[in-house]
């Protein structure tokens, strides 16, 4: 069996190909083509937010592929916007490259940044668990944040 993994020869790119339940619009990697994204002016009547509580972390770990932080999200949550419910945060996770322009899920343009970090927050309105959640349409939401490097300038 295949395994997935961010190498050129298992990463992203090749998740539709090597697992075809991953090619759904609903699934990673989404490349964001730009020429098509358009304005939402309800985002300005109601805004994403989001509050998060340092305080609550619980684990630290290395899966082989990331860093993981778990975390009790009781005190952190992400709302508004295009999202109807409270969704928890459970954990956040990074992926990176081992060059700059490789290491997102995630595209804009075609273009990959050097790595990206993923807010999982759950729908704690209507489920009771993490793992309830996450069969549902409903009941997960990524907050994903592209990384990219800069070159200092002293």
């Amino acid at each position: 069996m295949a395994e997935w993994g961010y190498t050129e020869f298992n990463g992203p790119s090749m998740w539709p190909k090597m697992f075809p339940e991953a090619s759904g619009e609903r699934q990673s990697p989404v490349n964001v083509d730009t020429t098509k994204v358009s304005s939402d002016k309800t985002l300005e009547e109601k805004p994403l937010t989001w509050k998060y509580n340092p305080d609550k972390t619980k684990t630290i770990t290395n899966p082989g592929y990331c860093w993981r932080v778990d975390v009790d999200g009781e005190d952190s949550e992400l709302t508004g916007g295009p999202l109807h419910h409270k969704y928890r945060l459970e954990q956040f996770h990074c992926h990176w490259g081992c060059v700059s322009n490789k290491g997102s899920e995630h595209t804009v343009d075609g273009k990959a940044y050097a790595g990206e970090l993923h807010l999982v927050h759950w729908n704690s309105d209507k489920y009771s668990t993490f793992g309830e959640a996450a069969g549902q349409p409903d009941g997960l939401a990524v907050l994903g944040v592209l990384l990219e490097v800069l070159e200092r300038k002293y």
